[in-house]
């Protein structure tokens, strides 16, 4: 039984040794500006990992992936809200040897808002209460198209996105509201 769990786990070893190449294939990690609706300022920090490659060994021009991604996001909207949030996406990732990334991710996640100013809320038997950190949950789904440039040559290497994303809030007024943003930032090992 020994012998044969040990040659299980070598064949494995094995399996991950072959398919190594030239490509990065480990964690990258992502820091950008996400700015809701371009100007109200926020920071995105991310990983990602490449889940598959989806071309032919003997491609060595374009690297295809599939890559899932956690996000954590925050920014800020003044005088209307602080926003604070999570997200995991699943996306393509086209890598071409001149540099060109063009990527397309879908996600979901949990967003909390925070009213920055105090809020004023009535009680029969109080009167009228101030409030501070008044906040609010929303599920949130995301869509983005991005674009970018290697920082050289390499197809594994460092690069740089800009990724106009759609966001859906829900709740928001009791329905849903779709909001935009603007991810620009840079991708790294």
């Amino acid at each position: 039984m020994k012998t044969k769990l040990l040659l299980l786990f070598l064949m494995l070893i094995s399996k991950g040794l072959y398919a190594q190449d030239t490509h990065q294939k480990g964690i990258q990690f992502n820091i950008s500006y996400f700015g809701i609706l371009g100007t109200h300022p926020g920071i995105k920090l991310g990983l990602q990992y490449p889940l598959a490659d989806l071309q032919k060994a003997s491609t060595t021009d374009q690297l295809n992936q599939i890559v899932g991604a956690a996000n954590f996001i925050f920014y800020y909207h003044r005088r209307n809200q602080i926003g604070t949030g999570f997200t995991l996406e699943l996306g393509l990732r086209s890598r071409k040897q001149n540099g060109l990334n063009k990527e397309i991710f879908f996600g979901a996640g949990y967003l909390k808002t925070f009213l920055p100013n105090t809020v004023y809320d009535f009680d029969a038997e109080q009167g009228i209460i101030a409030k501070r950190s008044f906040s609010r949950n929303h599920f949130l789904k995301t869509a983005a198209l991005g674009l970018g440039k290697n920082i050289n040559g390499d197809l594994g290497a460092n690069f740089w996105t800009i990724k106009p994303t759609l966001l859906h809030l829900r709740p928001f007024n009791q329905k849903g509201v779709f909001n935009f943003a603007l991810d620009a930032g840079l991708q790294f090992h």
